[in-house]
């Protein structure tokens, strides 16, 4: 991944060089919509706004918001209020992760809706992968059973009541899974499980998250992962059985 940063550097570098000799070619005259270009969601994703170059999204998140398909989330169509509440946490301290809490502390409300309204314009595509890398097995049952029905005698609600049975994501507080990587939704399941993420309402996902035996949670995190209701992003291979819907008589 080494060489993928190396370039997402050097392209970043570019945008903002010639961001700025754009700048510099208009005159006082052109100010106003220079100003206006600078802040952008777009340069701001691509410069890093006022947390500079080191902190421009484009370097771990790709150009497109595409994520690493490992460990960095996609950002492409992402809910607006979601992706905002985040940015929040971040800054609030509900989230920790220092490169994140540190861009997200330089970058005020006006910036952080900008760049928000950026990325939930961009279409998803496929994230950039390691050569050779293997496509992702299919999902053993349980994980279908427990995010389309959960486990009513554990107390596990089903994923799909907050995250949509095709993993779309249900209101602006519960985001999409489908087409985030299955490395990245397993980390978050265990923050949530040793309580160094919160800050979901009612604490669902903590509840949740330490109801699920150790062996289940990246099963889950791979069938989530590959669900449907990412549009254009690649679903289940054809070989894997169909996911089970919710069954009413299940009680969940």
């Amino acid at each position: 991944m080494g060489r993928i940063h190396n370039n997402l550097v050097q392209a970043a570098a570019r945008v903002v060089l010639g961001a700025g000799l754009l700048v510099a070619s208009t005159g006082c005259s052109r100010q106003h919509e220079a100003g206006q270009f600078e802040a952008s969601g777009e340069v701001i994703a691509l410069g890093g706004g006022d947390a500079g170059v080191q902190g421009a999204c484009v370097l771990c998140h790709g150009l497109q918001g595409q994520g690493d398909g490992e460990t960095v989330p996609r950002l492409a169509a992402m809910d607006r209020g979601y992706f905002l509440q985040q940015l929040e946490n971040y800054d609030n301290g509900a989230r920790n992760h220092a490169q994140m809490s540190w861009i997200a502390g330089r970058l005020d409300n006006q910036a952080r809706v900008r760049l928000v309204d950026y990325y939930a314009t961009l279409p998803l595509t496929a994230p950039v992968r390691a050569e050779g890398a293997l496509p992702a097995p299919c999902p053993p049952p349980v994980a279908a059973i427990l995010y389309q029905q959960g486990d009513p005698e554990r107390g596990i609600t089903s994923c799909a009541t907050c995250h949509g049975a095709r993993g779309e994501g249900v209101g602006t507080g519960n985001p999409p899974l489908a087409g985030q990587p299955a490395p990245y939704l397993l980390a978050q399941l265990r923050l949530w499980r040793t309580g160094k993420r919160y800050g979901d309402a009612m604490d669902a996902m903590t509840h949740v998250s330490r109801l699920l035996a150790e062996d289940e949670l990246a099963p889950l995190a791979g069938y989530s992962a590959v669900l449907p209701g990412a549009m254009s992003y690649p679903e289940l291979p054809a070989t894997c059985p169909p996911a089970r819907r919710p069954d009413p008589k299940s009680g969940a």
